[in-house]
């Protein structure tokens, strides 16, 4: 992945959300000394835009509270998904390997979701401002704070964000469409839905971290549906085909079997007092009720059946 900067100024990694297993790995990237000498910045989908400054100061060393660097991911356009360690732990990460660093070497985390204040956010249409800009905003950061400036960026989204060639206005075709051939398109391997069972041995000899390329090979082959079901009737925009998986990415990355990743469960005290009273609110003006028990995975599985 990190030689790749050698052709592309952009290498996304599909992000499959609150996956240890992955974060694991992206700590491993981050650590390589070779890591600062080709990448500047790390953008990412887990924070809220608003709170780039207390994000810049403390990757950079300053200090900062818990509770107002908890509001990078806590006041995002989404609610629950961010509260997984492993988000709070990666910005420790790189606070971390930029200590190490001489100044003009230090990573850079831009923060990719919408700039929503919900202290101002009261009712659906309001939160849906903001929600239906969320591939338009982060493409908006890569281009202002990474490629205007001559920069390279490594990408972390959720991989529905970076198919290419099938959905016009997400994050891949709205960078593509200005610095075409920019992007290097990393998915991550959580199995492959119905045909897991068949498919998924193929890769018992694979090393954790191993990372394939997908054209001409039997997974470039595959629909992208035994990634991403809801992709099950998409097709091309340009020629109006069935996709394959090598159409939409570049890459597959493996981080284990699918029935061994693990899902990053949080604390649960943090959902209490203010905290907890302002997600039943901001629940309620998404969906229209307060949160239940069955919105939280208490498991800690990632692949969980019929999920």
């Amino acid at each position: 992945m990190i030689k790749a900067f050698d052709k592309y100024p952009i290498v996304a990694l599909g992000d499959a959300h609150d996956c240890p297993e992955i974060y694991e790995f992206i700590g491993s990237l981050v650590k390589n000394p070779d890591f600062p000498n080709r990448v500047n910045d790390i953008v990412v989908e887990f924070g809220n835009a608003l709170y780039q400054d207390v994000i810049d100061r403390y990757v950079s060393g300053n200090d900062v509270s818990p509770a107002e660097l908890s509001q990078a991911w806590r006041n995002t356009t989404q609610i629950l998904v961010w509260d997984a360690p492993v988000y709070e732990q990666f910005f420790a990460t790189i606070r971390s390997v930029n200590h190490s660093l001489p100044k003009q070497k230090q990573i850079r985390v831009l923060l990719g979701d919408p700039p929503i204040d919900w202290s101002k956010t009261q009712t659906y249409q309001q939160w849906g401002h903001w929600l239906f800009r969320r591939d338009e905003h982060f493409a908006s950061v890569v281009e202002k704070e990474v490629l205007s400036r001559g920069r390279r960026a490594l990408l972390v989204v959720g991989g529905a964000h970076l198919v290419r060639g099938i959905d016009k206005s997400n994050v891949t075709a709205r960078i593509e469409s200005q610095h075409p051939q920019s992007m290097f398109i990393v998915i991550t391997h959580t199995g492959f839905t119905e045909r897991n069972d068949e498919l998924e041995w193929h890769l018992k000899t694979w090393a954790v971290g191993s990372l394939a390329l997908l054209k001409g090979t039997w997974i470039g082959a595959l629909h992208p549906r035994l990634r991403w079901p809801q992709l099950k009737n998409a097709i091309l925009a340009d020629s109006r085909s069935e996709p394959k998986m090598e159409d939409v990415a570049d890459a597959w990355l493996y981080v284990g079997p699918r029935d061994r990743l693990t899902e990053s469960l949080a604390f649960p005290g943090i959902y209490r007092d203010d905290y907890w009273k302002e997600l039943n609110r901001r629940n309620t003006i998404m969906w229209g009720k307060s949160l239940a028990p069955e919105d939280f995975n208490l498991n800690g599985r990632y692949y969980v059946p019929g999920r």
